[in-house]
């Protein structure tokens, strides 16, 4: 228990416990952060999708489904992307994995990755894609053209990388997924908010009174308040366990406790309030 002292009279302190009410933190990421492509990922039969744990996506074709994909949200889509959309991946058979792009005038784009050969390229500006229809390999802005799109303003309604049941079941690790500027990358878990509650006095006697409160998920350190008459009014201290004693107060007085959970030395959520009294000395 951490002791916060002051030079007064001792005193004892009754409390009825507040609410300390919970609170949301604002994280803001840095301006020149680029923005990570937001992807769904799905599958069916025993088939998994997921990101691995070096952040690529792991797309497994199970032996009971069709396919394994990556699909681009479909907040992220627009008209067609002027720069091809690409990937790398760690293996290739029959077509699989590829990018399939459907545009709202019902053409679809193909794109496959280096391992097609022939001037196929990691960035897929080589001759890999083809329109719906056609058994040509193009670039992508011929490819285009050939779906109806020669300007690039076509919405695009659908655009996702597949695995499908042309390729034996195995598991294909796709990495550096790239759809119009924005790469995949694995969800990043917001950093939860410390919710303050119960707070309450636990003990008290002439000299002293502990203020106390709980916390989900614990903080790192508190930052407490004394609203008291007298000299130690507004002094603050930082403790690291959710309680603070005082001693040496006042007796005879009302006052409170305000409690404000730290995060990396910042303020994490809202601040509560603890409310105390103390009896008259004898």
């Amino acid at each position: 228990m951490e002791e916060i002292r002051s030079m007064k009279t001792a005193l004892t302190v009754t409390a009825a416990a507040a609410a300390i009410t919970a609170g949301v933190l604002a994280v803001q990421s840095p301006a020149s952060a680029a923005q990570p492509l937001p992807v769904t990922l799905s599958a069916d039969g025993n088939g998994t999708a997921a990101f691995d744990a070096a952040g690529d996506i792991a797309l497994t074709l199970g032996s009971t489904g069709t396919y394994a994909q990556a699909a681009v949200a479909k907040t992220a889509l627009g008209t067609a992307p002027a720069v091809p959309p690409s990937f790398t991946t760690s293996a290739y058979g029959a077509g699989s994995p590829r990018w399939v792009i459907e545009l709202a005038n019902g053409q679809y784009l193909f794109g496959y990755p280096a391992q097609l050969g022939a001037g196929a390229t990691a960035d897929f500006t080589g001759p890999q894609w083809q329109p719906s229809g056609s058994a040509t390999y193009e670039t992508y802005a011929k490819a285009l053209a050939d779906a109806g799109d020669p300007l690039g303003n076509v919405q695009v309604t659908d655009a996702y990388i597949v695995m499908d049941a042309d390729q034996p079941p195995s598991t294909d690790t796709i990495s550096g997924m790239q759809y119009d500027g924005m790469t995949a990358a694995p969800p990043v878990a917001k950093p939860q908010v410390p919710v303050l509650s119960h707070g309450r006095m636990t003990s008290h006697t002439t000299s002293r009174a502990v203020a106390a409160w709980t916390s989900v998920p614990p903080a790192g350190s508190y930052r407490v308040t004394l609203r008291f008459p007298g000299s130690e009014n507004g002094r603050t201290a930082v403790v690291t366990k959710p309680q603070a004693s005082y001693s040496g107060l006042p007796a005879g007085h009302t006052g409170s406790v305000l409690v404000q959970a730290l995060g990396h030395g910042q303020a994490a959520g809202k601040a509560g309030v603890i409310d105390i009294t103390t009896r008259s000395a004898a």
